[in-house]
């Protein structure tokens, strides 16, 4: 009789250090990412999630809250509530903690402030070149700048409001030739033709009559 041979069930080896590597892990995830991203600020972006997920998984701290709570901004900044809105189902999809989102949330408002510094030393900048070209203009400028600038000053003195004073500092066309010279220009016609009713101040300026009614009285 044939005896039968017992089968012996195969060992189980356990998993090999490339297996248990290949097991996925909130920052091995994160690397993936980082490794993933493209522009600069993506890489950044990535490397934050990675450091954070590090260091969350390190505490214990895994996976997103429930309702993210405030985060911290610099003095004087407020989120974009529409950005944020679009933000928070993201940084749930991503499993962030408050930690993570927080990181991410740090990144672009320091972006945003070095972006708005940056565009107003550029618009500081550009009025400085418009003052400068104003200052060296042949006509307006030069040996001709203080009358202009006198002559300005009458202008505005009759005519400008708080307002449109505020108008022409925020919008730099204060500093522009093209329009000193026009209110040069007014300025000066203005001083030529002063006016008092009924008494010619000098030969050269003018009447109310003269102005009005081309020199004749009228009854």
């Amino acid at each position: 009789m044939v005896e039968e041979t017992p089968v012996v069930a195969p060992a189980v080896e356990p998993p090999s250090a490339i297996a248990q590597a290949s097991e996925p892990t909130v920052e091995a995830a994160a690397e993936v990412k980082v490794a993933a991203a493209g522009t600069p600020e993506e890489i950044a972006a990535a490397k934050v999630v990675a450091e954070a997920a590090t260091k969350a998984e390190a505490e214990g701290k895994t996976g997103a809250p429930e309702a993210y709570t405030d985060f911290t901004l610099p003095d004087g900044m407020d989120l974009d509530k529409v950005t944020m809105e679009a933000a928070l189902p993201v940084f749930k999809e991503l499993n962030l903690t408050q930690d993570q989102a927080q990181k991410l949330v740090g990144l672009q408002t320091a972006s945003e402030e070095a972006r708005v510094e940056a565009e107003a030393a550029q618009w500081e900048k550009t009025n400085d070149e418009w003052r400068e070209k104003a200052k060296s203009d042949p006509e307006f400028g030069g040996a001709n700048l203080q009358g202009n600038l006198s002559h300005i000053k009458t202008f505005l003195d009759k005519f400008a409001t708080p307002e449109f004073r505020t108008s022409l500092d925020i919008s730099g066309l204060g500093n522009q030739t093209e329009i000193l010279t026009v209110f040069a220009s007014i300025g000066k016609a203005m001083s030529e033709d002063t006016i008092s009713v009924g008494t010619v101040v000098n030969p050269g300026k003018k009447s109310v009559e003269e102005l009005f009614y081309g020199g004749t009285t009228q009854p």
